[in-house]
């Protein structure tokens, strides 16, 4: 084979999803394992780029890291190359890649063209490794073998340095962000988008121009657009749409420049603001820091006047909020277009670190060139959310693999972040504290029963369990990464991961557009505050083929509720296959109010399982479980404190019914099948001298082998004087 020859594009569909297990080999498969090639090692020839993008610096340089040790040494393969941004430490020197990166990403932030305005005037160029990983970058893509760049999620939004076009993508993992971000005007700064007019170097012709098509278009769709989403938001798009109408229809005897919007579509015309506000965009600053940091005919300034004055530029008092409202015009057009009125979806009021604000939510473009392949990889992806972030023309290969060992859920507690912590997620307000240190004592004496397990909980649960010595402790969003929890043979996952309705419905709303689908927000209290999810309740999924329902959180709108379950029960999930097992026998222990895709044996309310178990579990350490209740209260009362208790434990009863017609009895046994299952008849002595008293027959099931069985019998219920092995039933 020809490892240089030129690509040859694979048949079937342009963008897919693979989901399925986690940790079995999707990755694996791309770079290397074991010193096996992947397939991202096979040549594609002169220039062809191919982009690795993980959820961060770490996880990025692990994929490079394996990618490089695993390349063949018998064939040419692409050069990999790592891509770290202006914050990143060099791994060779330790030091940033830009000297003056907090700066630089401000600026940026700013709109600033950073590689155009600074650092054509930075006196750390020379030396900068930044600039030097551009140049090898640029020259990397000439390569006779091709390149492989590995770089975190945020640069498959942006170009790439070096001027790189990949020609295919993978993107590991779902982005941190869901790929959405927040175009933000606050309401106090709404009408004021003329600045960059008066501030432009333009002739005074083309400043008077744009003055009157802003005041004959962008003020009254700025205006439209405030009263629509501040005072009427269900029928936002509709009084939206109106407004747009009346600037379009004919006016008798109108002159330029209103007879230029006759007949438009409302859409259109939002677009034509957008383009307005992007044609004089706010250059002012660019413009004075190419002043300030190097006047012409002079040298530019040295590293301690640089910053000096790079600071005191993006410190000076100049917000400009015109790419965001730029933002905001676009993303109206597009619910014009859409029309899933009478109400807004994407655009909304919201209150920004105390202000008021009107927001578009929308999904980043991608800066991959069109039509290339990409292949995404989340074991727990769902295809719609892929959709929308990566393109309509998704499609989903679904790989399940079933899971070793038992899997058990601790019903009867959702464990909270609050109820774990002591502390509300509100402002960090006193929530119970003395509750939530008893749950997080009764926890650790469960953490001691299985050592060196992998834990996971929520970051602030983490915080206030301290040091769990000895055990694999991750918290939820940071489970990513070098895996070492798939040495652990217990996996506990206490709580869930569930932000607040208004988080989820910010993403929601961009998803929604970007699908072309309805969404609906919970509605907004009078009192101000924000309505918390209703409840429902929700099937696990049982091995044994029935149901056991409990209580979760949900959101009524379908795209909200799908963000929720990824947020929510896809990181559980993901938790619970840190342990991966895919491969041996694990245990996987689950409590909190989330439904995982887990197929689970048992479910035991947590007020038995702290105690050690149901009180099944907890008499079978004797090996002795007796079925009449007589003779548990009397062998067991700190399990079994009364005939009442008996009665009323659901288990038990199925237990005694299954004994009583002679099937299924190893089903209703934690043991299950695993150890050896005796039925006996024990018969015990009168338990006094006086007139009627009589020997008495019981029955009990016994985990042992029949020598060992009477042994037993006699050191967990005491004075017996017939014991007799009875042969269980051969259905059972």
């Amino acid at each position: 084979m020809n490892m240089n020859a030129a690509p040859q594009m694979a048949t079937g569909p342009r963008a897919q999803l693979l989901t399925g297990a986690q940790g079995i080999g999707k990755t694996a498969a791309l770079v290397g394992r074991d010193g096996q090639p992947g397939l991202l090692h096979r040549g594609h020839g002169q220039g062809y780029v191919s982009a690795f993008f993980s959820p961060d610096n770490a996880k990025s340089a692990e994929a490079y890291a394996d990618y490089d040790v695993n390349r063949p040494k018998d064939a040419p393969s692409p050069e990999p190359y790592l891509v770290l941004g202006r914050s990143a430490c060099d791994p060779e020197s330790g030091e940033r890649m830009c000297q003056v990166h907090e700066l630089a990403e401000a600026a940026a932030r700013q709109g600033v063209n950073v590689r155009k305005v600074l650092c054509s005037r930075c006196p750390f160029a020379e030396s900068c490794r930044y600039l030097k990983q551009e140049g090898a970058l640029e020259k990397a893509g000439e390569s006779e073998k091709g390149v492989v760049i590995f770089a975190p999620h945020e640069y498959a939004y942006i170009a790439l340095p070096g001027h790189l076009r990949p020609a295919r993508a993978i993107i590991d993992e779902r982005p941190r962000d869901f790929g959405c971000h927040s175009h933000v005007v606050p309401v106090s700064v709404w009408n004021d988008f003329r600045s960059p007019f008066m501030r432009s170097d333009r002739s005074h012709g083309a400043i008077a121009d744009a003055f009157a098509e802003y005041d004959s278009l962008v003020a009254p769709l700025l205006e439209a657009i405030r009263h629509a989403v501040m005072k009427q938001p269900a029928r936002g798009l509709e009084l939206i749409r109106e407004a747009v109408r009346q600037l379009a229809a004919p006016v008798d005897g109108a002159s330029a420049p209103f007879t230029i919007y006759e007949g438009k579509e409302p859409a259109e015309l939002m677009r034509r603001a957008a383009r307005l506000l992007r044609q004089w965009r706010d250059r002012s600053l660019e413009r004075q820091m190419e002043l300030t940091l190097s006047r012409e005919g002079q040298d530019s300034p040295d590293a301690g006047t640089f910053r000096e004055r790079l600071k005191g530029l993006l410190q000076a008092p100049m917000p400009s909020y015109g790419r965001a409202m730029i933002g905001i015009f676009e993303a109206v057009a597009k619910e014009l277009e859409q029309d899933h009125g009478p109400a807004l979806r994407a655009v909304h009021r919201l209150e920004l670190t105390g202000e008021e604000s009107i927001v578009a939510e929308a999904v980043k473009p991608l800066a991959l060139p069109a039509g290339i392949p990409l292949l995404h990889l989340d074991g727990t992806g769902e295809l719609d959310l892929a959709r929308a972030l990566f393109g309509a023309d998704m499609v989903r290969s679904h790989h399940p693999v079933e899971r070793l060992g038992t899997a058990l859920f601790v019903s009867g507690h959702s464990f909270s972040t609050a109820s774990l912590t002591g502390s509300g997620w509100a402002q960090g307000r006193p929530s119970r504290p003395e509750r939530a240190e008893a749950v997080r004592e009764d926890w650790k004496r469960v953490f001691s029963q299985h050592p060196k397990s992998f834990i996971a909980l929520p970051k602030k649960a983490v915080e206030a369990f301290g040091l769990l010595k000895g055990h694999e402790v991750r918290w939820f969003g940071a489970l990513r990464g070098r895996n070492r929890a798939e040495q652990c043979d217990t996996a506990i996952v206490i709580g869930r991961q569930q932000p607040r309705a208004r988080d989820i419905e910010r993403i929601a709303r961009a998803v929604a557009v970007a699908l072309d689908r309805p969404f609906s927000p919970l509605p907004e209290p009078q009192d101000g505050s924000y309505e918390d999810y209703p409840v429902r309740r929700v099937g696990l999924r049982m091995r044994d083929g029935t149901g056991h329902a409990i209580k979760v959180a949900y959101h009524p709108d379908p795209i909200a509720d799908m963000v929720l379950r990824q947020v929510r029960d896809a990181e559980t999930t993901q938790a619970a296959d840190r342990v991966r097992a895919h491969f041996r026998p694990k245990q996987l222990i689950l409590a909190g109010a989330s439904v995982p895709d887990v197929t689970f044996d048992r479910v035991v309310p947590w007020h038995e399982f702290k105690k050690g178990g149901t009180r099944i579990e907890r008499t079978l350490e004797s090996q002795v479980l007796p079925l009449a209740p007589v003779e548990l209260v009397r062998a067991f009362p700190d399990i079994w404190p009364n005939r009442r208790a008996v009665e009323r434990d659901e288990a038990m009863r199925a237990v005694q019914e299954a004994v009583e017609v002679g099937r299924g009895i190893q089903e209703h046994l934690p043991s299950g099948d695993s150890l050896p299952l005796q039925l006996v008849s024990y018969t015990r002595p009168p338990s006094g001298t006086g007139r009627g008293q009589r020997a008495r027959t019981f029955k009990a099931l016994v985990l042992a082998t029949p020598d060992e069985t009477p042994a037993l019998i006699k050191k967990c219920l005491g004075s017996v004087i017939r014991i007799e092995v009875q042969p269980l039933p051969s259905s059972s």
